[in-house]
């Protein structure tokens, strides 16, 4: 039988699936939420005016992974806020997990199928 303590990391790691799972049933207005990150990310004194009026004006022309990956405000903010469990940034950003947790799960679908092996992935910081 295995011990569970609900002490820690196991709260923890409860805390995040719950999290994880309310913010991938969220429905909410795309545009309304791109609006209300726009507006918190103003009121920071961290993130470039110029990015957050690229996210702004730009946010439907690029895919969620070219989001994370291209030099915006988007990776360390959403990075930041999962390392320190930060609700409000969590919150603020829960539109882009849900599209960027559908738009991998869309390209491991469309890959599933094409490969024959197992394969590793490497990210690099």
């Amino acid at each position: 039988m295995i011990s569970i303590s609900f002490n820690g990391r196991d709260a923890l790691f409860m805390y995040t699936q719950l999290l994880k799972e309310a913010l991938l049933e969220i429905e909410d207005d795309d545009v309304k939420s791109i609006k209300d990150l726009v507006e918190y990310c103003r009121l920071q004194d961290d993130v470039d005016e110029g990015q957050i009026r690229k996210v702004e004006n730009e946010y439907r022309d690029h895919t969620p992974i070219w989001w994370y990956t291209t030099e915006t405000f988007i990776y360390p903010m959403l990075n930041r806020g999962l390392r320190q469990m930060d609700v409000d940034i969590i919150l603020k950003m829960g539109f882009f997990i849900r599209h960027l947790h559908n738009h991998i799960t869309e390209l491991y679908r469309e890959q599933q199928g094409n490969m024959p092996t197992n394969f590793q992935v490497f990210r690099g910081q």
